[in-house]
């Protein structure tokens, strides 16, 4: 028998830990497909083919650092020293082991969207997974239980905005037929992301003058809209716009234009089109042809052509496209106010560029909404209404309840049902309200009701397909799953009826008029199906997302409605998305607009009964706390006869704001005032201030009003007092002021703030029941920066520079 040396058992155990080491990282456990959601799983003949898991390990190090893109700078979060973020590929049956280190300043997270993983690595901070504190990694570490194009980005703060996104790829475990190519759409500011979202809580016109989407009274004069105009601000509304933000550049994959050398003539190349930008929507059309549809959002649908597509903020889609010939053949991404655009182009040679998409006519797009809103009695423009239904939850073969408040079944609306689903398992018989699509009460030159597709009312789509009108654009009912995708029946239905509300004025948005940090949890139970009935009331789209699941939009495709993580829901419209709840713990479902969300409009859903409790109450508090953030806000007018200062801070309920005048005589006034909206619209808010003010000093002494010991009595021109008042707001966009100050002096007061009279001149109005007045006309130079001449009753005539913070 051989001796056994000590360098013989160092190497048998040696050997040991590397066959324990190898089969713990090349074997993980396996994670089930459920049933319901077989479509985005490969078949079993597939799997079979690859029996090993291959571990696949990336390193992520996120960096702060200043960049210059297409001209403009600014401070950027780049991941591996590059933006967007490495593209991480898969193939399905790997696990991915991903470590995330912190190099910046503040905490980071990174969020997997539309991937299907164990809760604690879904990364939303603070809700799933904690926040990657400075100098800290995290690791990440998961199977892929499903392909397609997905994309990955930060949940924390503003970050997405300053760079944080990149795409992810999960390959099916066969090969693809064509080569295929990641086109990453973003868009790029000179301005700080916190910048943006203040201005925008501001209630700036820059944007809009920036994009030529202002809505001007002279403007409706010019163009025949004069009528629209009034009817538009007489019920109170808000301009119309489809974009929030006014961006220098889109980009794709990082740059404004990159160049795909490798396409070659004849050969079909798979574009995975990934929207990760921040708060913009994309026109896609190929310069080259028909775009052919073959997933969404990561997930395979029956091939579909058209020659247009409007891709929502998050939403992913997989294209065909085939060079016809030799050249470069663009595929060309516009912005869907059609302020600028990015370019991929295909090939070598002579440029062949996709067409320049026309202007959208806002005011146009005005007139749709007057016409919508006088179709739809029961629909409150901006809030949900008084008596929202509760969560009904009903068994297989249970009768539907009637239909919520707001609902008014027509013919247009019955053309548009999912009819293919009724009496189905998983169809709309089960507890579902009937089903109004998009545009579906729109008048036709005979005034009859007509349905539009899906998703397309006010969004430029009639507009677009006016000026192409042989050209077929994308719309969600276009979109068929490649199988069933129905849920087995056998199982409780919820209905969940949830109504996207704002206030465009303040820049306050919320679900069932209540923004995320004064809202309860929605509570599902494992084992139910769920449906979400999404009422839009606002005047934009909100591409809203589901953490963690995909669901089926009901979109009249019956059992083959596709599944998605990611739907865009337009004004006025009303859809129905539904999914298996076969999940445990806490999962966000928000609009993903980078600002709306921030500023209230999501939700956590919550499977109640968990046995382990996961959620703290403390770190949830604060993950809840970003819409009640501050908000800094200045005025300053130096003009020839005085000088007009305003200036506070704001939140989505709050107001504190301090007015002051002064002229070079030594007059002041003075006013503070605490400010507290009410209401899902916020038209009311109550206030509680001072006054004090001087203007006495050069009246005429039998004007001044005294009392027996000579000293000023509170008047029109002096006052000390504390106030407590209420505002409403009037059509028009006239805001009401009535108050009672501790002198017993009752005041009434109107005010026009920024009335439009062409794209950069604005007028401010104020007249109150003590005979004061003021006019203000000012021309926007710049984003802070107007000239601005004004008559004051008290102060008289002047002219100067306004700045506007």
């Amino acid at each position: 028998m051989p001796v056994s040396t000590p360098h013989h058992y160092l190497r048998q155990l040696g050997l040991l830990l590397a066959l324990v080491l190898s089969a713990a990282l090349t074997a993980p456990a396996q994670q089930a497909a459920p049933a319901a959601y077989a479509p985005l799983y490969s078949d079993p003949a597939g799997a079979a083919a690859r029996p090993d898991r291959h571990l696949v390990r990336y390193t992520l190090r996120v960096s702060d650092t200043t960049l210059t893109i297409g001209g403009v700078r600014n401070r950027a979060l780049v991941t591996n020293g590059q933006l967007p973020a490495p593209t991480l590929t898969f193939t399905e049956g790997d696990t991915a082991l991903i470590f995330v280190h912190n190099a910046t300043h503040k905490s980071i997270s990174f969020h997997w969207h539309g991937m299907l993983l164990p809760n604690k690595y879904d990364g939303v901070p603070l809700l799933t997974t904690m926040p990657i504190e400075p100098g800290q990694t995290l690791q990440y570490k998961f199977p892929l239980v499903q392909h397609g194009t997905l994309w990955y980005h930060s949940h924390t703060r503003l970050n997405e905005q300053l760079g944080q996104y990149g795409a992810l790829v999960v390959y099916p475990p066969r090969p693809l037929p064509t080569p295929d190519q990641v086109v990453l759409l973003s868009d790029w500011t000179r301005e700080r992301p916190w910048e943006v979202l203040r201005s925008l809580k501001r209630e700036t016109d820059w944007y809009a003058i920036k994009r030529g989407s202002v809505q001007s009274y002279g403007g409706a004069v010019a163009q025949g809209f004069l009528g629209t105009k009034l009817r538009q601000e007489w019920k109170r509304m808000p301009e119309m716009d489809l974009a929030d933000v006014y961006y220098q550049h889109d980009l794709v994959n990082g740059q404004p234009s990159q160049q795909l050398s490798t396409a070659r003539p004849g050969q079909p190349v798979r574009l995975r089109v990934i929207n990760g930008s921040s708060a913009s929507y994309f026109w896609v059309q190929f310069g080259g042809g028909k775009l052919r549809v073959v997933a969404a959002d990561g997930v395979d649908v029956q091939p579909v052509e058209v020659d247009k597509l409007l891709i929502g903020t998050a939403e992913t889609y997989d294209v065909e496209v085939t060079p016809p010939a030799a050249g470069q053949y663009e595929l060309r991404d516009t912005s869907w106010d059609m302020a600028q655009h990015t370019s991929l182009w295909l090939g070598t040679g002579e440029q062949h560029p996709a067409p320049t998409l026309p202007r959208i006519n806002y005011y146009q797009l005005v007139q749709e909404m007057n016409n919508m809103m006088r179709q739809m009695p029961g629909m409150k423009m901006g809030r949900a209404p008084a008596g929202i239904p509760a969560p009904a939850v009903v068994s297989a073969g249970q009768a539907p309840p009637p239909p919520g408040p707001g609902m008014h079944m027509n013919q247009g609306q019955k053309n548009n049902m999912d009819m293919g689903g009724m009496g189905k398992p998983g169809g709309m018989d089960m507890g579902s309200p009937p089903q109004p699509m998009a545009g579906m009460n729109r008048n036709d030159k005979k005034g009859s009701m007509k349905a539009a597709p899906l998703g397309t009312f006010v969004t430029g789509h009639r507009q677009l397909q006016a000026a192409y009108p042989q050209e077929t654009l994308l719309d969600y009912t276009m979109l068929k799953a490649p199988q069933p995708t129905t849920i087995p029946a056998d199982r409780p239905v919820r209905t969940i009826h949830l109504y996207l509300t704002g206030n465009m004025f303040r820049y306050v948005w919320s679900l069932n008029n209540v923004v995320l940090s004064n809202a309860d949890k929605i509570a599902i139970k494992r084992g139910e199906t769920v449906r979400f009935v999404l009422h839009n009331t606002t005047m934009m789209s909100h591409p809203m997302h589901l953490h963690g699941h995909y669901f089926r939009v009901v979109n009249g495709q019956g059992d083959y409605s596709p599944l998605k993580n990611t739907l865009s829901v337009a004004p006025m419209d009303l859809v129905t998305l539904e999914f298996e709840a076969n999940e445990y713990k806490d999962w966000f479902f928000h609009c993903h607009l980078l600002y709306h969300l921030d500023s209230g409009m999501a939700r956590i859903v919550h499977y109640a009964g968990d046995s382990v409790r996961t959620d703290n109450p403390k770190l949830l508090a604060r993950f809840v706390w970003q819409d009640r953030k501050l908000f800094p806000f200045a005025e300053a007018s130096g003009q020839s006869q005085g000088t007009f200062l305003q200036g506070g801070v704001r939140n989505s309920y709050w107001l504190l704001r301090q007015e002051a005048r002064f002229d070079w005589h030594g007059d002041y006034e003075s006013e503070t005032h605490l400010q507290r909206y009410l209401g899902p619209k916020q038209f009311v808010a109550v206030y509680a201030g001072a006054d004090f003010r001087d203007n006495s000093p050069y009246l005429a002494p039998d004007v001044q009003k005294r009392d027996e010991q000579g000293r000023l009595q509170n008047s029109k021109d002096f006052r000390r007092v504390a106030c407590v008042g209420v505002r409403y707001f009037l059509p028009l966009l006239v805001w009401s002021d009535l108050r009672l100050d501790t002198g017993g002096k009752l005041r009434l007061q109107l005010e026009r703030q920024g009335l439009p009279l062409t794209r950069r001149l604005r007028t401010d109005l104020m007249v109150n029941s003590d005979r004061e007045y003021t006019i203000i006309p000012y021309y926007i130079l710049g984003k802070y920066v107007a000239l601005a001449g004004s008559y004051d009753s008290d102060y008289g005539w002047g002219a100067g520079l306004r700045i506007i913070y």
